[in-house]
């Protein structure tokens, strides 16, 4: 059955400075390769960690502070354009009643909607453009989750992940078999819908946590919820999947527990290997969850005979 083979892994603490933020909770939810660099980004924090490519190499990160720090709370995950050379910061979903200017004054409507915002920055993270992604969530925490950027047909794409299925909350979003990318071209300074691509109807992954796109239009989706990772590929033509792809399940204790509980973020590190970043255990959750959580981990794609 397919397996992820365990190469290297750390936790960001050893990483990065201690002294540079407010927190010693680093809530990792978003990794993306650039050149010899990792950049990681945290849902709890509103900068952007610089780590080196070579994690065998110890190297103490930095902190890259970003300049919309003082409103966002904290990013979900983070692509970039090579073209560019400028990164995309996504926040999850945030009350557009209350971050846009609302001409409609109806005081009898107290159900506010969420869109997710994209934070464009430059690779030091610098001089930033906020764009919004036209689709409306039913719930704050359940927004987009993941973004990748993907050139084609001389557009710019944005792909961006539904944390639940078919983009609900609750136990509807839940239900498995309904997993959704929604895909947003760039036209100008505004990114617009595009397509929905729908991930095949057999995976029961219950949450998506994070995707990645490599050069031969490899996707990489992981779920926390199912501890679990889903690479297909991408058809060169149209927006939908050439096959079902490889469901890749992360490795368990020797006693068959859960020890990759908490995985938010992936970014491919090459033809066969990807890095993975893990959030913090929550209370309620297995010891051995806590021996994973606020790490970055290296796996190789392999098999088991």
């Amino acid at each position: 059955m397919p397996a992820l083979q365990f190469v290297s892994e750390l936790k960001l603490a050893k990483l990065l400075p201690d002294d540079e933020v407010e927190t010693d909770r680093l809530e990792a939810s978003g990794v993306q390769i650039v050149a010899d660099n990792i950049y990681v980004v945290f849902d709890n924090l509103p900068h952007v960690a610089r780590l080196n490519r070579d994690l065998s190499r110890f190297r103490l990160g930095r902190w890259l502070y970003h300049p919309d720090a003082d409103s966002a709370l904290g990013f979900e995950d983070i692509t970039y354009n090579p073209h560019t050379e400028r990164f995309y910061l996504l926040v999850e979903a945030v009350s557009i009643d209350e971050e846009k200017d609302d001409d409609n004054d109806n005081d009898d409507d107290d159900d506010d909607t969420f869109q997710s915002r994209v934070i464009e920055s430059s690779v030091d993270v610098t001089t930033p453009t906020i764009h919004w992604l036209d689709f409306e969530f039913e719930h704050e925490n359940k927004g987009f989750e993941g973004l990748a950027y993907l050139h084609r047909g001389g557009a710019d794409y944005l792909l961006a992940l539904c944390e639940g299925n078919k983009c609900r909350g609750g136990k509807k979003g839940r239900k498995s078999g309904g997993g959704r990318v929604h895909i947003f071209q760039k036209m100008a300074k505004t990114w617009m819908p595009a397509e929905t691509l729908k991930l095949p109807k057999f995976l029961d992954f219950e949450d998506y946590a994070a995707i990645s796109i490599d050069s031969q239009h490899r996707v990489a989706i992981i779920s926390q919820a199912s501890s679990a990772l889903w690479i297909g590929e991408l058809s060169a033509t149209e927006w939908a999947f050439v096959d079902a792809g490889t469901v890749y399940p992360f490795p368990t204790s020797a006693d068959d527990e859960p020890l990759y509980c908490n995985v938010e973020g992936v970014s491919w590190l090459s033809d066969s290997q990807l890095v993975v970043v893990s959030d913090r255990a929550k209370k309620d959750q297995a010891d051995t969850c806590q021996t994973k959580d606020e790490s970055i981990h290296v796996f190789e794609l392999g098999r088991i005979e």
